[in-house]
């Protein structure tokens, strides 16, 4: 068990992060055509939003993992079946947008109407997040 001090230190520090590559997600859609690029930091956005829950709620260090799904498991907490849905979308999005074999093919299905909704998509499960 950490002590009070660093679980406040972690879970600022996973807050701030999230905070920040959510707002860079949104810049990189509204100003390039990067859109890999903004589902990729969306994806660190709700990876770091879990982490932090996850020390808020356990006292303990997140789990050294980029799967969503895992993580949000560790919340203690039932997921709902549409949350669920759509972290197994989000997690596409870090595999995806990091291997080559996978760009070329989520490069062309990443267009501005999709990209547009899973980014509101990201936003309704930050919120859920936020609420546990």
């Amino acid at each position: 068990m950490l002590s009070a001090d660093k679980v406040s230190k972690l879970i600022l520090c996973w807050n701030e992060g999230s905070v920040k590559d959510f707002f860079t997600a949104e810049q990189i859609f509204a100003s390039t055509r990067e859109y890999t690029a903004a589902l990729f930091f969306a994806h660190l956005s709700v990876e770091k939003a879990l982490k932090a829950k996850i020390v808020s709620v356990t006292s303990e260090h997140a789990p050294f993992t980029h799967n969503l799904i895992h993580l949000a498991s560790k919340l203690l907490h039932p997921v709902p079946a549409d949350i669920e849905e759509m972290l197994s979308e989000i997690n596409d999005f870090n595999l995806e947008g990091r291997y080559p074999d996978e760009k070329d093919s989520f490069r062309l299905k990443a267009t501005q109407e999709f990209t547009q909704a899973k980014i509101k998509q990201v936003k309704e499960v930050l919120n859920w997040i936020s609420c546990k």
